[in-house]
């Protein structure tokens, strides 16, 4: 692979110092939330509401690089911890207790910056055991703890039984370490809504809903985080509640920890093509040469949108 990368990025080690200064900066805690595959730390940062009680404040939860190859997410969630600090995000850390955690597959991140270019879409999505950490969750339709049931629907954003998929679900809901650790946050801090960062599709997904008055909620946040964008139009994929669970995390922080969620993917595709019509790795296909404005973007909508959740009860209240 094409280093040219590493000059707009953060690298493993860079990544980590930045989430150090910034916690440290906004008085918050950097902690380790589990480990990886391969025993890699998955930290996250946590900022106190800068308020009188920040013990009662709600919780957010911001994170990226659920997938290995997708280095824009982890920082667009950085983006959005750097915000705490300015007035832009002055707000939301008044109102809200943050936590950030920008890499959420380390091991996939380290193979990612490892490649030489020619690996497949399946070695640099997934974790070290192959598994697509984002359909690892338990589908919240049936009691999968334990067990896959079949999809009702044979669509490959349901998750692959076929370990050479990328989409690879793996052999149970939580048989990796990465997705109890996300688990085990949420349960912890019990947060009143997560955004997650992604890339390639240039849109805001939300999870599949069952009512019609959490779907008409969704189309609210959808619009107030397109008014808090500063440059790009982000389609919402919403089919509620027609949609089919995938047992990716926004359909899990929903229904099993009644947290407004979102899935933000923040570069679009017709971006990457126009960026490079073929790509010279795929890293270059899925992250912008220069983030710089990507990241601001998805910063602005994700600040307005966190703000808007919390004036919404929970919606498993």
């Amino acid at each position: 692979m094409t280093r040219v990368h590493i000059a707009n990025y953060l690298n493993e080690a860079a990544r980590e110092a930045r989430l150090d200064e910034l916690t440290q900066s906004l008085g918050g805690l950097a902690i380790d939330i589990g480990t990886s595959v391969r025993g890699l730390p998955i930290r996250a940062a946590v900022v106190p509401a800068a308020c009188d009680a920040p013990d009662a404040a709600p919780v957010v939860f911001v994170n990226g690089n659920l997938h290995g190859v997708e280095w824009i997410g982890g920082l667009c969630a950085l983006g959005v911890l750097q915000a705490l600090g300015d007035a832009r995000g002055a707000a939301l850390h008044r109102r809200a207790t943050v936590v950030v955690a920008p890499c959420l597959n380390p091991d996939g991140f380290r193979r990612t910056a490892d490649s030489d270019g020619h690996d497949t879409i399946k070695n640099l999505r997934t974790n070290a055991n192959g598994v697509d950490l984002n359909r690892n969750f338990p589908r919240p339709d049936r009691s999968e703890r334990d067990v896959w049931a079949p999809s009702r629907l044979p669509l490959a954003a349901s998750g692959s039984t076929e370990p050479h998929r990328a989409t690879f679900r793996g052999v149970a809901p939580f048989s990796e370490p990465e997705t109890r650790a996300i688990d085990a946050l949420l349960h912890a801090h019990r947060p009143h809504a997560v955004v997650s960062f992604h890339s390639f599709m240039g849109s805001l997904i939300p999870p599949k809903v069952t009512s019609w008055a959490h779907a008409r909620t969704y189309r609210r946040l959808a619009w107030a985080y397109r008014r808090g964008q500063t440059r790009f139009f982000a389609p919402t994929l919403m089919f509620a509640p027609f949609d089919v669970f995938t047992g990716e995390l926004e359909d899990h922080a929903h229904h099993i920890h009644h947290a407004w969620s979102l899935t933000v993917e923040a570069f679009p595709a017709w971006r990457s093509f126009a960026q490079h019509l073929q790509a010279p790795s795929l890293f270059a296909r899925f992250n912008p040469n220069d983030p710089t404005h990507v990241v601001d973007d998805a910063v602005g909508g994700t600040l307005a949108w966190l703000m808007a959740a919390l004036d919404h009860d929970r919606p498993g209240s």
